[in-house]
């Protein structure tokens, strides 16, 4: 090789492209730990009218010995929920964090799950409808489920992405059905 020559320069090679992680709407964290925390003092209450039922049946009276038990059990009841919401609700927290969804360049990607991890892939030609469902709670809160219909019958079940703000989910039909058609 002379002065002149030059090696040829490999050329650069693009980076592949980082796909774009859209999470879920942050109302997944507490409307989730405020489902759980109702569920729990239903059953507390539905266990408590059944334990005071029992006890009148059996003939017990209260007297002014049993109450600091009484309050004991109440309060002990009391912070056992309290507890039981804060887990549920560091749960919810980190399973935020483990929920999104990508679009990539030929199909839908739902990520979900802290130790079982779960990815659904659909391809966007196999979609058939986009529908969106919202609670009481979720119409308050400007949240909805979007519902992915894919074909292949009845046995295929939906994809469903939980807690996307209304805008954010019309966004995500729209991209969908106009990559489909592309």
């Amino acid at each position: 090789m002379t002065d002149f020559q030059q090696a040829p320069q490999p050329q650069p090679q693009p980076a592949p492209r980082e796909l774009q992680k859209h999470h879920v709407h942050h109302s997944y964290i507490w409307l989730g730990s405020l489902r759980t925390a109702f569920m729990l003092l239903v059953v507390v209450a539905f266990s408590s009218f059944s334990a005071i039922i029992g006890a009148i049946s059996d003939g017990e009276v209260i007297t002014r010995g049993d109450i600091p038990t009484l309050v004991l059990i109440i309060g002990a009841v009391i912070v056992g929920i309290v507890v039981l919401v804060a887990l549920i609700a560091v749960y919810q927290v980190i399973s935020y964090k483990h929920l999104y969804y990508e679009l990539g360049p030929e199909e839908f990607n739902l990520y979900s799950g802290i130790l079982n991890k779960k990815r659904v892939h659909v391809p966007y030609q196999r979609i058939q409808s986009v529908d969106q469902r919202a609670s009481l709670i979720q119409r308050i809160f400007g949240v909805c489920s979007v519902s992915i219909d894919t074909a292949g019958g009845a046995s295929n079940k939906a994809v469903m992405v939980p807690y996307v703000q209304k805008t954010q989910a019309e966004e995500l039909r729209r991209e969908l059905f106009a990559r489909k058609q592309y």
